[in-house]
């Protein structure tokens, strides 16, 4: 059954103690970084709606722990709402799923940031999947990582610079750029002696 373009299951989400928050680039994360580990893909887009007892139960339990009145703007109030709501309700899958670690190649998702504050029962890793404009970052939501795997320490300074919130920093290059040199050692044999421009 769909709903919204959405595939609906009338079940809770599965257990898993690894979670790949999304389906973009989530093969590369799971042949390179997981090599063989079960894990989870937990996808937002479109996604899929699970509706259960236990799902309905937790989706209200957090709704009633959250502190309406001091969140809602004087406009947009629907937008917001609705916003909130699907917020809570990855929140409660979440707590269904009980993933230890929650890995991603999307690093500027606003829900992977919000959940990376509000569920504290896991480590939530971010890997950059390019690279950010001095524009992009002064004008976007401020980020919150836990674990931040970036291009370099330029990108470090950068994320310092415009005050983002960053437990852990891990300046190791690019996650694709890696993964090619892997899946092709032989490619930097040296062939000429001499190069001419």
């Amino acid at each position: 059954m769909f709903l919204f373009n959405r595939e609906v299951w009338f079940s809770s989400p599965p257990k898993y103690d690894i979670v790949i928050f999304d389906k973009t680039n989530s093969k590369y994360i799971a042949d390179y970084i997981l090599g063989g580990l079960p894990y989870y893909i937990y996808e937002v887009r479109p996604g899929k709606i699970f509706i259960s007892p236990l799902v309905i139960y937790f989706f209200l339990k957090s709704l009633f722990s959250c502190r309406w009145n001091n969140q809602i703007p004087k406009t947009r109030k629907f937008k917001f709402l609705l916003y909130k709501l699907l917020h809570y309700y990855h929140l409660c899958c979440f707590e269904l799923i009980c993933p230890k670690v929650v890995i991603t190649y999307i690093d500027n998702s606003g829900l992977f940031h919000w959940l990376c504050k509000k569920y504290s029962c896991a480590e939530f890793v971010a890997i950059q999947n390019g690279h950010s404009t001095n524009n992009q970052l002064k004008n976007s939501t401020k980020q919150y990582h836990q674990h931040f795997f970036c291009f370099g320490n330029y990108e470090k300074d950068l994320y310092m610079k415009f005050k983002y919130s960053v437990e852990n920093y891990y300046p190791i290059g690019s996650l694709l750029a890696g993964y090619y040199k892997f899946k092709n050692p032989d490619n930097n044999k040296i062939i000429y002696d001499i190069c001419e421009i």
